[in-house]
């Protein structure tokens, strides 16, 4: 049956293919998923204690997914990084390591756990936070962290004093572009011990099931989190916003030109560029922000943020996801990124490639913010 279902979605009409793929990724497979992980409890496989052990009461789950059985070198730096601040990290695996890269984690990391993947990134934030929270540790601030972004040296000391700032919340970047609700963007948050022991904030971990799905990730996950967390912090911050980089952008003190490649190829016809597709950053610097505020900042913004804010974190999607070509982000990043980390970056978004290599299926998973 399914064998001849397959075979008619290849002959049927792409708006008909679309709209079977999305109703059964929403009425079969996220369904069935949330049935069979009804009684989950962990997707971790195994706990390796590293040598690390701060009294800070600062600990951060960072996850990470090894490929061919390596950690890319970024990876690594930033958890060095956070050792140097006294961040307990947990560095959690959702693919299996070379034996040599588990001794070089061990003396930089408080535990490395090895988990099956299952929910991908927010699998591993429950099954990270549920740790925690069954254990021993007094936890004052615990960070959500993971390598869906490069980490670059370029403003790494005060990304992580940020995130360990004196606020209920700390997000990295936010999202305002969803006209259903705002939400802070989870590959880079820190709450307070205060919210991390709060009812909402366990029982929105406890209530989520896993399902293997970007889609569900955002909508139950990222935007869920968001509002249970919000519903009990006292104070929040966010590193990187419209509203600063507005206001550093505004303060240029002499004029500056651009090439419209600074922002996304989708937007690239509200920007007021002459017939050289170039324009004066410094008197237009609104269109701009109204470009970065319209979507994802972090992938509006992606050279933005890094330039003019010292933002240590840039998207590795952003070629996969047709943002930016990939000879337009060897031209933005060659003066921000050093020859090392560009050749790293690089290597990391080939690798990736974009959305096109996928077959005609994946391509509307993709298309539909499924895939």
């Amino acid at each position: 049956m399914a064998k001849a279902v397959i075979r008619y979605l290849r002959r049927a009409p792409t708006r008909l293919r679309k709209f079977w793929i999305s109703w059964h990724h929403k009425n079969i497979y996220t369904a069935r998923q949330i049935r069979q992980l009804a009684r989950y409890e962990t997707g971790i496989t195994d706990v390796v204690d590293g040598d690390v052990s701060s009294r800070s009461g600062c600990y951060a789950a960072f996850v990470i997914f090894p490929v061919g059985r390596r950690i890319p070198e970024n990876v690594l730096r930033a958890v060095r990084a956070m050792r140097s601040l006294g961040i307990n990290v947990l560095a959690c695996l959702n693919a299996p390591i070379d034996d040599d890269v588990l001794e070089t984690l061990k003396p930089i990391t408080h535990k490395v756990i090895f988990r099956n993947n299952i929910g991908f990134d927010f699998g591993a934030y429950k099954d990270c936070v549920t740790f925690l929270a069954n254990g021993t540790a007094d936890v004052k601030r615990f960070m959500l962290l993971n390598d869906s972004v490069y980490y670059s040296q370029k403003g790494f000391e005060g990304f992580f004093d940020g995130l360990k700032a004196d606020f209920d919340v700390v997000a990295a970047f936010e999202n305002w572009g969803d006209r259903t609700t705002n939400h802070l963007q989870s590959f880079a948050v820190s709450v307070s011990g205060y919210v991390f022991g709060s009812n909402e904030f366990q029982e929105f971990w406890a209530r989520y099931r896993p399902v293997s799905s970007r889609l569900y990730a955002i909508e139950k996950g990222e935007k869920q989190l968001s509002e249970a967390i919000l519903k009990r912090c006292r104070t929040s911050h966010v590193l990187y916003t419209c509203a600063q980089l507005a206001e550093t952008l505004g303060k240029l003190n002499r004029q500056m030109f651009c090439d419209d490649i600074i922002v996304p190829l989708q937007y690239r016809h509200m920007l007021p560029v002459n017939g050289r597709r170039s324009f004066s950053l410094t008197n237009n610097y609104r269109s701009v922000i109204d470009v970065v505020n319209v979507t994802s900042p972090i992938h509006s913004g992606a050279w933005l943020f890094p330039r003019f804010m010292d933002a240590p974190i840039i998207k590795k999607d952003i070629v996969y996801r047709q943002r930016f070509q990939f000879w337009e982000v060897q031209l933005l990043f060659k003066d921000i990124l050093s020859d090392q980390e560009l050749s790293e970056f690089s290597t990391l978004v080939r690798s990736k490639g974009n959305y096109e290599k996928l077959d005609r299926i994946g391509l509307m998973r993709y298309e539909l913010g499924i895939g």
